[in-house]
C-alpha cells in the first residue's frame, strides 16, 4: 500500500492522485485543506468516480468521460495530463512521468478521434482564370474546399465532367 502521509508531499491543493496503468485512479485526500473540494470536482470532470470515502477518492479514466469532457466542456488533452501531474501523489511524483504511458498514450488518442481526416474520392481542379474558377464552383454539385485566391476547387468524383 501507499501511505498518504509523507514528509516529501508538494502542495497539491489537498489532494494527492495515483494514476494506475488499469485506468484506475486513487485520489488521497487532506479534508483539513478546503481547496481539496475544488480538486475532487475538477478530477470528476474527466474521471468517473466510483467511490468516495472521507479520505479517499476512486474513480476510473474513461473513453466515453475523456471525449465529453474535450468535446463538450473545451478542456484540452494537455490540460488533463498537466492536471494529474500536478496533484500526482508524492511517490510517483518523483518519476519521469507519474501517469503511466499507456494511459498517457489513450487519453492523447481519445483526444484525437473526432481529428482525424477523412478521405474522398474527388478531382482537384485548378482554375486558370478568376471567371472560370466562379464557373467551375457554380457547375460542381458538391465542392469539399476551395481557394479563391489560387483558383482551386476540389470537387466530388461525379462532378468530373
Amino acid at each position: 500500500g501507499v501511505a498518504f502521509g509523507s514528509d516529501e508531499k508538494a502542495d497539491t491543493g489537498g489532494v494527492s492522485i495515483l494514476v494506475q496503468t488499469n485506468f484506475q485512479v486513487v485520489a488521497y485526500t487532506d479534508a483539513t485543506q478546503a481547496s481539496a473540494s475544488l480538486v475532487l470536482n475538477t478530477l470528476g470532470l474527466f474521471c468517473e468516480i466510483k467511490v468516495r470515502l472521507p479520505n479517499v477518492v476512486v474513480g476510473a479514466i474513461t473513453r466515453d468521460i475523456v471525449k465529453n469532457c474535450i468535446t463538450q466542456r473545451q478542456i484540452r488533452c494537455g490540460q488533463i495530463l498537466k492536471f494529474l501531474e500536478t496533484h500526482a501523489h508524492p511517490l510517483t511524483a518523483k518519476n519521469q512521468s507519474p501517469i503511466p504511458p499507456n494511459v498517457r498514450d489513450q487519453i492523447i488518442l481519445w483526444a484525437g478521434e473526432d481529428q482525424r481526416v477523412a478521405f474522398r474520392q474527388g478531382w482537384l481542379l485548378e482554375c486558370r482564370t478568376d471567371d472560370g474558377f466562379h464557373a467551375a464552383v457554380k457547375a460542381a454539385k458538391t465542392v469539399h474546399w476551395r481557394s479563391v485566391g489560387r483558383r482551386r476547387l476540389f470537387v466530388d468524383d461525379a462532378d468530373r465532367e
